[in-house]
């Protein structure tokens, strides 16, 4: 056998030596559970997985053997690279805001990875020149610290597996008394607070200007809509499923699960394809065969992707995103353009839609970030007084957007997906409105995830 793989094969177990695995091995302790709870994890991909670790760890190894000269260079930047690249999306927000306090700079995206690479080649420079290489120290802590995540550390969203084939929809037949197709507007707002909640903390009859102006133009308002859900992919997925969220396990199911078995095969959207019924996606998530958007949830595509979850990787390809070909600086940045372009466009977008179109549109707001410049200054989100003052601007842009449309052409649903969490508010407790339907339908929606009956029941 070749000395150089000899040597190789003996520093590959050597715990006095540098090793990329070991450095590796807590990410994959903190998210082990979440990875094969994965919709895309199986044996062969994790086996995949572990093969690919060995050779690249084989390969760092047979580099600082062969380039004895620069081995302590080789060394520390390729520990300082791993090191950022699997744990650097969890300083991005302090050393942000430490460089904000003190100097008024803001170092945002690409820049504080880059600080962090620099950060630890000097530290990790200094440390190797003392002990002249030495990593036993570092590599016990790091082998310890992973068997303690591997055992104790839990997915925050999901606890256990489930099986997707045995949620059951909760469907019904819903038929329209007036039978002209007209194409249907779904409308979401997103984080949408019930007025009626809101009076019970405010007590200011204001609260339901908006609802009442929506009644005097001849609305059917659910002031106090039922949300089962309070997080938006759910929502979304069981709006577009006809209804998941009775299913216990549903709320604990992954997201990434949510996008691959719902989003993905929607049955609201099979059943409209049948009926020959086009779909236009201005949402947030990719739909069917549907591209979303706007990419403000990235999620991962395959098993690769959701072992990078929470690396560098994916917040890099976060940062890299463009809305319709503009390339934008940070999610916020995103937020408010997609906002702005939905509400200064969207009569224009779907004008000419054929009768037998379901539009989905989703508003990222009331939802934070508070703002919209440079008619709503930022706000940040510290209570319930500063959601309020949100939640009464995006009334008045949604007022502005709805006036632009020829609302008889449509039959049109506004909602939230769910209430505002985190506050002293019911986050279950959401508003719903809808032009164009018939009470006798409207009685036959009981939460917002039933509205997919009514849009079926459209066609």
């Amino acid at each position: 056998m070749n000395s150089k793989i000899k040597q190789t094969l003996k520093n590959v177990i050597d715990i006095k030596k540098a090793s990329l695995i070991i450095i590796i091995l807590p990410y994959i302790g903190f998210n082990f559970q979440e990875l094969i709870l994965s919709p895309y994890y199986n044996i062969a991909n994790l086996f995949f997985l572990v093969a690919t670790l060995f050779l690249i760890e084989f390969l760092f190894k047979l580099t600082v053997i062969s380039f004895v000269k620069y081995n302590v260079i080789i060394t520390i930047f390729f520990t300082s690279f791993v090191l950022v690249f699997f744990y650097g999306y969890y300083f991005v927000n302090p050393i942000y805001n430490f460089f904000n306090k003190n100097w008024k700079i803001e170092i945002r995206g690409l820049a504080t990875i880059l600080i962090l690479l620099i950060i630890s080649i000097l530290v990790q420079y200094f440390i190797v020149l003392k002990k002249k290489g030495n990593f036993k120290y570092f590599n016990t802590f790091l082998l310890i610290f992973s068997i303690l995540t591997l055992i104790f550390e839990h997915n925050p969203n999901s606890t256990k597996k489930i099986n997707y084939n045995l949620f059951h929809n909760a469907y019904k037949s819903i038929h329209l008394q007036d039978s002209a197709i007209k194409p249907v507007l779904l409308i979401i707002s997103d984080e949408y607070n019930s007025p009626d909640n809101l009076y019970t903390l405010f007590k200011d009859s204001n609260l339901y200007q908006f609802s009442t102006q929506l009644k005097n133009d001849g609305w059917e308002v659910i002031n106090n809509s039922y949300s089962y859900e309070t997080s938006t992919i759910h929502s979304v997925a069981s709006i577009l499923n006809f209804n998941l969220s009775l299913n216990k396990d549903y709320k604990e199911s992954d997201l990434a699960a949510i996008e691959y078995y719902y989003l993905n095969h929607s049955t609201l959207l099979d059943s409209l394809n049948k009926k020959k019924v086009k779909f236009i996606n201005f949402g947030l998530f990719d739909i069917n065969n549907k591209k979303k958007y706007s990419p403000l949830y990235i999620y991962p595509e395959n098993f690769t992707e959701n072992f990078l979850l929470y690396s560098c990787y994916m917040f890099a390809k976060r940062q890299l995103i463009k809305l319709n070909d503009e390339r934008l600086n940070n999610k916020e940045e995103l937020i408010l353009e997609h906002n702005k372009r939905i509400i200064n466009n969207i009569n224009s977008e779907i004008d000419k839609a054929d009768p037998k179109t379901f539009i989905k549109i989703h508003l990222y707001m009331p939802h934070a970030p508070l703002h919209y410049e440079p008619e709503f200054k930022r706000l940040e989100l510290k209570n319930v007084n500063d959601y309020l003052l949100y939640w009464n601007f995006t009334n008045k842009k949604l007022t502005e957007m709805l006036s632009k449309l020829d609302k008889n052409k449509y039959r049109i649903i506004l909602t939230g997906d769910h209430g505002l969490r985190g506050m002293p508010t019911n986050p279950h407790a959401s508003f719903t409105a809808f032009y164009g339907f018939d009470s006798t339908a409207i009685k036959s929606i009981h939460s917002v995830q039933d509205l997919g009956n009514l849009i079926n029941g459209s066609f």
